[in-house]
C-alpha cells in the first residue's frame, strides 16, 4: 500500500532543495478541499489533507460540500456557502462540474484530492514561487491583531477573507456511501467571510476570537482569484 505521507512529503522535500533553501523558507500554498462524509471517494482525501497540515508552510483547509447529502447522509460540516465557493472556482476554472474530492491550490490549479502524486506536485509547483503579500496573525488584548503587506503585488483588488476552523474532528458514519467509517477530519472549515481588502498594499484590524476555533487569513484577488497571501493562527 502505498505511503501517502512520504510520497508527498518526500516530493516537497525534492522542490526545497531544488529552489534553494532561502526561498523555501518564504514559499507557502494554501490547499482548500472539498469534501463531504457522503462520498465515498473523498477518505483517502481527507487523510492526504491532514497529512499535508502538519506541514509548516501549508495551509490546509477542508470545506464540506452539501450537495450530496441527499445520498443517505448529511454531510454535519456541509454548508451552501462552502458548495457556492467551490462553484465559483468551478466558473473560473471553465469545468462544467463540481466533484469532490476536489483540492484548489493557491486558488489558481485544481487536482484531484485523492490521487497523492498529483497533490504533491500541485503543490510544488505552488511553492516554486513566493507569495507577494505577508499576512500575520498575532494575539493582542482585543483578540487578534491581522495585518498585511505587500511587496511587488500587481495592481488590482484583493479581498482579506477570514475563515474559522475546527482544528480536529472525528465523526462516526451511519448512513450512506461510508457507513460503518469513523473518519477524522482536520481544519474544518466552519465559517469564511470578507473582513477588508487590501488599500495601498496594506491592511490591518483585529477580530475577535472564537472560542475553540481557529484563524485562517489570506489575500485573494477579487472574485476568488488567486490567493497572494495567507497565515494560520498559532
Amino acid at each position: 500500500m502505498m505511503n501517502i505521507r512520504s510520497t508527498i512529503l518526500g516530493l516537497i522535500t525534492l522542490l526545497m532543495l531544488s529552489v534553494g533553501q532561502a526561498q523555501a523558507e518564504r514559499a507557502l500554498a494554501v490547499v482548500e478541499l472539498f469534501t463531504s462524509q457522503g462520498c465515498s471517494s473523498c477518505p483517502p482525501a481527507d487523510h492526504v489533507l491532514g497529512e499535508l497540515a502538519q506541514e509548516r508552510d501549508i495551509i490546509a483547509l477542508s470545506y464540506h460540500v452539501d450537495y450530496w447529502d441527499y445520498m443517505g447522509w448529511k454531510d454535519i460540516f456541509g454548508s451552501p456557502e462552502n458548495s457556492q465557493r467551490q462553484r465559483v472556482y468551478a466558473h473560473r476554472m471553465k469545468k462544467k462540474n463540481v466533484y469532490t474530492p476536489q483540492m484548489v491550490v493557491n486558488g489558481k490549479a485544481d487536482v484531484v484530492g485523492s490521487r497523492p502524486m498529483d497533490v504533491a506536485k500541485a503543490v510544488m509547483n505552488a511553492k516554486k514561487r513566493t507569495m507577494p503579500v505577508s499576512v500575520k496573525i498575532t494575539p493582542v488584548a482585543q483578540g487578534l491583531l491581522v495585518s498585511a503587506a505587500s511587496n511587488g503585488l500587481q495592481n488590482g483588488t484583493y479581498d482579506l477573507i477570514a475563515v474559522a476552523i475546527t482544528p480536529n474532528a472525528e465523526v462516526q458514519i451511519k448512513r450512506g456511501e461510508n457507513r460503518g467509517k469513523t473518519i477524522r477530519y482536520v481544519n474544518v472549515v466552519r465559517d469564511f467571510k470578507p473582513i477588508g481588502q487590501l488599500s495601498n498594499g496594506q491592511a490591518r484590524l483585529t477580530l475577535p476570537a472564537v472560542d475553540g476555533a481557529k484563524l485562517a487569513v489570506f489575500v485573494q484577488a477579487q472574485g476568488q482569484g488567486p490567493i497572494v497571501g495567507a497565515a494560520l493562527q498559532d
